[in-house]
């Protein structure tokens, strides 16, 4: 029984002890939780740690700056308080009940205003930069030389012009034919009295109508009563010096210049006469019939001389259709036989450093010009004040413009004209 006893007591003790050791086992698992939660807020804690002392860095740097501003703003008052300056708000301002911008009436009128400036500033620029030949007050004013007439333009009827088939005889009241006889009046004015008129016709570069001016003005001699004869010594060209000479089938100039053996008879003028007019002759033209390769071969001063003499004896105006001055190099020499020269001019084409450049080849002998192919109608519109302005004016149906905004551009390059005038001038 005692032994049962004791078994019975080690047995609770037992189960005494194993509580007490499962308790403390959980006791102990309660206190690892413990420190692991406590160690990680104690790295936490030193995470904050940085954060707050960069904070508290920044913090003393934004106080430095409050109280630097606070110091700048008290030296500044004590300044203005010993020089006695104050501010007083008189009143507060008022807001606006309309907007302030944009107004569109004052921009357009802007806008318009810059526009009209702008443009004025550009055709005045275009004005003083064109260096394109146009009226006879340009020529007077920079080179001192008289301009004999301004042809209009025919360029759909020069191919086809003839002696017999030109304005000047198909359409005696044209204005073409106008000019051809105003032209004849102003070579008569140079002529010498008793004595055989040779007129020498060039111009700055080809294509600028030298045969036109020449065909027309041999006609319009001959229409006044004088025998008149065209000589093409224009030898490199082809055009409708040679047409026409072709076309007649006499012998050439080059011909004439190199006859060998009997005398070349030269074309004699046609007499035409009426009962109630004048007594006229048909014009005369001598050209080649080819061009000529090597003209210093035919050019010789004897050949020269000889068919200019005979020249002299049966004709009373000798029209020379020359080269080009800027083309060939032989033009001096052959501008010696000429008693008078005149310069041809493409109006709105031919530029100032041409004409200057031609007149020193010439030796400033240009005794005048003549304007050919002018468009009269835009010629008119650019107000230059001439012969051709007031002659468009005074045709029937002429219109001065061609809408609002030409004639403004034109008005325009008017002004800019007259500012060029009183520019050079002064």
């Amino acid at each position: 029984r005692a032994g049962e006893v004791a078994a019975a007591e080690a047995a609770q003790q037992r189960a005494l002890a194993e509580s007490e050791s499962a308790a403390a086992a959980a006791r102990a698992a309660d206190l690892r939780g413990l420190l692991g939660e406590m160690t990680s807020k104690a790295y936490a804690n030193n995470t904050n740690k940085a954060e707050l002392a960069q904070l508290e860095r920044e913090a003393e740097v934004a106080r430095k700056a409050y109280l630097s501003t606070v110091n700048s703003e008290e030296e500044v008052r004590s300044a203005l308080g010993i020089i006695g300056v104050n501010s007083t708000l008189i009143s507060a301002a008022v807001p606006q009940s309309e907007p302030y911008y944009p107004k569109p009436a004052r921009t357009i009128a802007g806008a318009l205003l810059a526009s009209l400036v702008i443009s004025l500033l550009i055709v005045f620029a275009r004005e003083l930069l064109d260096d394109k030949l146009r009226s006879p007050s340009q020529i007077f004013r920079m080179f001192g030389i008289k301009t004999f007439g301004m042809f209009p333009s025919l360029r759909e009827q020069v191919n086809d012009m003839t002696l017999d088939h030109n304005p000047v005889v198909d359409e005696p009241h044209s204005v073409f034919a106008e000019v051809a006889r105003g032209l004849h009046s102003h070579v008569l004015d140079l002529a010498k009295p008793n004595k055989t008129q040779t007129v020498f016709i060039t111009s700055p570069l080809p294509s600028e109508g030298k045969a036109v001016v020449a065909i027309s003005l041999c006609a319009a001699a001959a229409a006044a009563g004088q025998r008149a004869i065209v000589v093409d010594f224009d030898l490199r060209q082809q055009g409708i010096m040679q047409d026409i000479q072709r076309q007649i089938g006499r012998p050439d100039l080059v011909d004439l210049l190199l006859e060998r053996g009997e005398q070349i008879k030269l074309p004699a003028p046609r007499e035409t006469t009426s009962s109630r007019e004048m007594t006229t002759y048909s014009p005369v033209v001598v050209g080649m019939r080819e061009p000529v390769s090597n003209p210093a071969a035919v050019f010789t001063p004897d050949n020269m001389r000889r068919l200019f003499g005979r020249l002299h004896d049966e004709f009373d105006l000798v029209v020379i259709n020359g080269p080009s001055a800027l083309a060939v190099h032989d033009i001096r020499s052959l501008a010696r036989f000429a008693d008078n020269i005149l310069l041809v001019l493409r109006w709105g084409r031919t530029t100032v450093p041409q004409t200057e450049a031609t007149l020193d080849k010439l030796a400033n002998r240009v005794d005048g010009t003549v304007f050919e192919d002018v468009d009269y109608a835009d010629h008119a519109r650019r107000g230059y004040e001439d012969e051709v302005q007031y002659y468009m004016q005074s045709t029937p149906g002429f219109a001065p413009s061609a809408g609002f905004a030409a004639d403004i551009r034109e008005q325009l390059a008017g002004f800019a004209r007259g500012f060029k005038k009183i520019w050079a001038r002064g």
